[in-house]
Order: C-alpha cells, then structure tokens, then sequence
C-alpha cells in the first residue's frame, strides 16, 4: 500500500501496517515520535504560533493508551453559535436554544469537511472557530498514525486525540 503526503511524497506502509489503510502524518513521518509528553508539547508550541488570538489547553494522558487532549479556551470570536439534537424523523437538525455555550467536544473526523452550517457533534460551531479547530487538527493529526480497523475492532494509533471548546471545568471566554 502507498501513502501520499499532501506534498506529494509516497510512503510505502505495507511493511509495518495491519491494514490496508493505514496512515501516518507528515510530522510523524519525519521524527517518528511517540512520547505523548514531547507530541503535547510541540503542538502546544506551534499553536502559539499559529493563532496568536488563541488560547488553547493542550494536555496529555497515558492511561489506557496515550490520548491528547486540546481546547480552544479563549479567542477573540464567539466559537459556539448553539446546540442542536438530530431528528431522525425529517433527518434535520432541531436548535436547541440553550444559554450555556461554554462547553462542547469536538469530533475531528467531521472537521475534514467543509464549513456548512457548523454542524458538529451536537455543537454549532461559528466559521471562525471551525476553521481554527480544523486547522488544530491537522496540526495534532500530523504526529499521529493510525492502523485502525474498527471492523474487526483492531486499534492502533500513535494517539487519541480529543478536542474540546473551553473545558468542563473552565467555560470558553471571548476577549478583544
């Protein structure tokens, strides 16, 4: 199987993967580290870099596989428009209205698509904070690989990586 960066560059991965979709990131394929200490560290360096009017909590865990953990915790854009809960009977999205927009985790995997009505993980996300988390992504995504076939519940990946909009303990804030 061959793996192609977005640079162009072929990878052959069927040497050292399960799966025939394998992936490794382009970061991962130049330093090939797997110390989610060192990985959290870095992300959180280039995303200072990268959104300056952003603060992010980046955070790793060991337990039970490593996990990296990163939330947007104050920008200078509202990141959550609303909520909403899918209903199943006209396949649309009702609003929910609520007043708390402090909190929400993110699913990265619905991030890869194109900015529509911000839909993601029960969240509406505003366009500025959907193109900052999908950007954060990419960024954390770029150390990680992924051998996974949940098909035959087989997991293997570098890191989980989770995101959030402010944190369950400390609510998102928007500053000038």
């Amino acid at each position: 199987m061959l793996f192609v960066s977005p640079e162009g560059k072929l990878t052959n991965l069927s040497a050292n993967y399960y799966t025939e979709t394998a992936t490794e990131g382009e970061k991962y394929q130049e330093t090939k580290i797997t110390d989610i200490t060192t990985i959290a560290k870095l992300v959180r360096e280039q995303l200072k870099k990268e959104f300056p009017h952003c603060k992010f909590s980046v955070t790793s865990e060991r337990a039970g596989g490593h996990s990296l953990y990163i939330a947007l915790v104050s920008a200078n854009f509202e990141a959550i428009t609303n909520f909403y809960e899918w209903d199943h009977l006209t396949d649309t999205p009702k609003i929910l209205n609520l007043p708390q927009k402090h909190h929400a985790q993110i699913n990265h995997y619905t991030l890869r698509e194109d900015y529509e009505a911000g839909l993601n993980n029960g969240t509406i996300l505003s366009k500025e904070a959907w193109d900052v988390m999908k950007q954060v992504a990419e960024i954390a995504t770029s150390y990680n690989y992924d051998d996974s076939d949940s098909m035959t519940d087989y997991f293997r990946c570098n890191f989980f990586l989770n995101l959030e909009i402010g944190k369950w303990n400390k609510p998102f804030t928007k500053h000038s």
